[in-house]
């Protein structure tokens, strides 16, 4: 197959495809236990990992960027894994309730195209 016979929504799916099962290893390997905060962000995409520690596209009501930070509401704060997140290469993460702000620099607004590209 050559390249200029694929079109750009088959490039999509093929993407959006990759990054679901990208986000599936790292949920599965967190509730395995698989996950140590020594893993690197290198170890799967950030934004899956950053997916997988707020507990899942399941677990997520709304997403957005502020300037340097992900707001998110989720469904359940019991969830959210800190240490995932942060070892994400988040800097900081606050939970109040189910209101979680991830403190990711100015990437934030890059990172909440890419989760919601996971999140479908």
């Amino acid at each position: 197959m050559r390249w200029s016979s694929v079109s750009s929504s088959e490039v999509g799916q093929l993407v959006t495809s990759r990054r679901r099962l990208v986000t599936q290893i790292a949920e599965r390997e967190i509730d395995a236990g698989a996950w140590t905060p020594e893993m690197k962000v290198t170890d799967m995409d950030k934004a899956a990992q950053i997916l997988a520690g707020l507990g899942g596209a399941d677990n997520i009501d709304d997403i957005e960027a502020c300037i340097t930070r992900l707001r998110v509401e989720v469904d359940d704060d019991s969830l959210v894994n800190e240490q995932a997140l942060t070892a994400a290469g988040a800097f900081g993460v606050v939970v109040q309730g189910s209101a979680v702000q991830v403190v990711v620099g100015p990437e934030a607004d890059n990172l909440v195209d890419d989760i919601e590209d996971l999140m479908g």
